[in-house]
């Protein structure tokens, strides 16, 4: 090869180490002429330039390599990038083996996950490896790894969850709900994605979240909303389309309190929604579509009678306990033009 031509391609090879022999020798004479000074520095800034390092560590290496290089005298431009391309050389190493070390890891040492379900009737409070919590509703799972590795804190949600993020601004936390995805640095946020569910809900009480869409290789691909609190997303996963609107946001995320709120909430969603909650199979009949909405509210404990007797007394619906597991309910009074 011409060594009298400064070849930038096989220059960058020396520098992330991936060159061969004989080119490891002709970048070595590239250092010795001083006609390819300015070429060099332009190569190794814009080779720094392309580094992901955290941005106050880079700031501090930026300010003391200006300032070495502004004291550099013209006899000794040999010597400085000799020395620049071997830190250049480090810094490219720590960058590469930062950017492979996880799946390296992760080939030697795989991830654990752990999985968790609730039961029809049950919930749970969950503290993951980062310290965010979990208020995991009934019959919903969560799946997650025994430590957060990589760029991201990634779990998956079938059913219903309040999250509690803990704020990491360099390690985002996304929720994975089918094709469904919702990103945050740390908040405070509801999702509903049951599997027997048409939609998904995503209502949030603090911070800021991003929902949106993943493409067929799970990685990100269109952000459909950015949410703010007492605001509610609903995703239709048949339709493929979404609404945004202004809710009482607690309303829809009490019931990791301990309370059952419905409000303008319609019959069959709030049927459902019993049915986890009490752990029971209600057979509900005779709903005209979009008619028979329920606002009610009930705190935990309240014997699923005394809630079936409350709605009851409104007129919307009458019904036969069978047995404890076992309860046909009749919608009575729902006017579909209402």
């Amino acid at each position: 090869m011409d060594n009298n031509t400064f070849h930038p391609e096989l220059f960058r090879r020396f520098l992330e180490g991936t060159c061969t022999a004989d080119e490891k020798r002709t970048a070595e004479q590239y250092l010795e002429n001083p006609e390819f000074a300015s070429q060099i520095d332009a190569m190794m800034q814009q080779m720094w330039d392309e580094t992901t390092e955290p941005l106050a560590d880079r700031r501090a290496a930026e300010k003391r390599y200006q300032r070495v290089r502004s004291k550099i005298k013209p006899d000794q431009r040999k010597v400085y990038y000799k020395v620049a391309a071997s830190v250049v050389f480090l810094m490219l190493c720590s960058y590469f083996t930062t950017r492979y070390w996880d799946a390296i890891r992760d080939r030697v040492d795989p991830v654990r996950y752990v999985s968790v379900e609730t039961k029809a009737g049950e919930q749970r409070l969950l503290e993951l490896p980062d310290g965010s919590q979990v208020w995991l509703n009934a019959s919903s799972r969560l799946r997650y790894p025994a430590s957060f590795r990589g760029a991201l804190r990634e779990v998956a949600l079938t059913g219903e969850a309040f999250f509690e993020v803990h704020r990491d601004e360099h390690k985002p936390f996304v929720v994975q709900t089918r094709e469904f995805y919702t990103r945050v640095l740390g908040t405070s946020f509801n999702i509903e994605a049951y599997d027997d569910d048409a939609t998904i809900d995503v209502t949030v009480a603090t911070g800021k979240v991003a929902v949106g869409l993943f493409d067929s290789t799970r990685h990100e691909q269109n952000e459909l909303a950015l949410l703010t609190p007492n605001h509610h997303v609903r995703y239709d996963l048949g339709q493929h389309t979404w609404i945004k609107d202004s809710v009482a946001s607690a309303t829809r995320v009490a019931w990791h309190e301990g309370r059952l709120v419905f409000k303008s909430c319609p019959l069959p969603e709030m049927i459902k929604r019993l049915e986890r909650w009490y752990a029971v199979k209600i057979n509900l009949s005779d709903v005209p579509a979009g008619a028979c909405k329920v606002t009610a509210a009930f705190n935990e404990g309240t014997p699923l009678q005394d809630v079936l007797e409350s709605v009851k007394l409104t007129g919307l619906i009458t019904y036969t306990l069978h047995s404890a597991q076992k309860i046909d309910v009749v919608a009575r009074g729902c006017d579909i033009k209402k």
